[in-house]
């Protein structure tokens, strides 16, 4: 499977970060895979007990909708971690755990998870 869209991750750090949101939730029609298939890849879920008819949508094949959900907790449990515990993606860190050169450098993405 293809990794997540940065953009995508960004909102939901964003969200669960700065905004301090305990849970996001996003909704499609029924036949958009494309962004069904992102909001998969980020971690939502989809129960398709919350599908809907979207009330400002008229009758046909957009008004059905499907929607996904993603908690703090389920985004947390997805993020990785470094030793110390989680840090913001670019958040300047001491360098022991990296074992770079004595001071402090910016940690890649790649290697920390967002939190708050």
């Amino acid at each position: 499977m293809a990794s997540p869209p940065k953009p995508a991750i960004t909102v939901l750090a964003t969200a669960f970060g700065e905004l301090k949101l305990d849970e996001v939730v996003s909704f499609t029609t029924t036949r958009n895979l494309p962004s069904r298939r992102v909001m998969q890849r980020v971690g939502m879920t989809h129960d398709p007990s919350e599908d809907f008819d979207h009330p400002r949508v008229d009758d046909g094949p957009l008004r059905r909708h499907v929607l996904y959900r993603l908690s703090r907790a389920e985004w947390e449990l997805s993020q990785p971690t470094t030793v110390a515990g989680t840090v913001r993606v670019g958040t300047e860190v001491p360098t022991p755990s990296l074992v770079l050169s004595p001071g402090t450098h910016t940690v890649p993405s790649f290697l920390v998870g967002v939190g708050s």
